[in-house]
């Protein structure tokens, strides 16, 4: 609740789901309310990247085709928000992110049902197919919006390219280069790594 930069919010379920699971607090107190382990997990959680050549409109367009997909192909809760950047903390004014959070067990019109276990098992292809869909839905929104920019889903090894990707900083990292003006361990240790 306290999250800013909030951008856009929904929640998308399976037809002929509960209604009143469109109200988020009613959707994530059912989730846990149908667990019985203290230690079960409630929920998993996508983040995902746009593209900084697609505007507001085109952004919400492949967040709503991304989480429609979702919720036919798992039968599951979905929470998605889209996150504009914090420039106000120095954070890169192209980083439009979203979050989606999908719910462990499978939603019918009786209610939370059965683990959804396929994106738990890496042998399940499950994660694969949702990081190629995704580059997919990029590229045809990159497409309709008629930029040439694309996207890859594939590691630079799996594309057979040589580039050592780039190194994540993290919050931590980049508050210390921003608040110091020096590099921070993690990017001379990446340097030190990369050469």
């Amino acid at each position: 609740s306290r999250k800013t930069g909030v951008e856009y919010k929904e929640i998308y379920l399976p037809e002929g789901s509960p209604q009143h699971l469109k109200n988020r607090e009613k959707l994530w107190n059912e989730v846990e309310q149908r667990e019985t382990r203290k230690n079960s997990t409630v929920a998993r959680e996508f983040e995902i990247a746009f593209p900084s050549e697609l505007n507001q409109e085109q952004r919400l367009a492949m967040l709503e085709e991304l989480c429609a997909s979702i919720v036919e192909r798992h039968q599951i809760a979905v929470d998605a928000c889209i996150h504009a950047p914090h420039t106000g903390s120095g954070s890169d004014e192209r980083n439009y992110h979203a979050h989606i959070l999908m719910s462990t067990r499978k939603l019918t019109p009786e209610g939370f049902t059965e683990k959804t276990r396929e994106l738990d098992q890496k042998h399940s292809g499950e994660i694969e197919h949702w990081r190629e869909h995704f580059a997919d839905i990029c590229n045809m929104h990159l497409d309709m919006a008629g930029s040439t920019a694309r996207v890859d889903h594939r590691s630079y090894k799996d594309q057979g390219l040589d580039s050592i990707p780039t190194c994540h900083l993290g919050p931590s990292a980049t508050a210390y280069e921003r608040r110091t003006g020096l590099p921070s361990k993690k990017r001379q240790n990446w340097e030190e790594y990369a050469n």
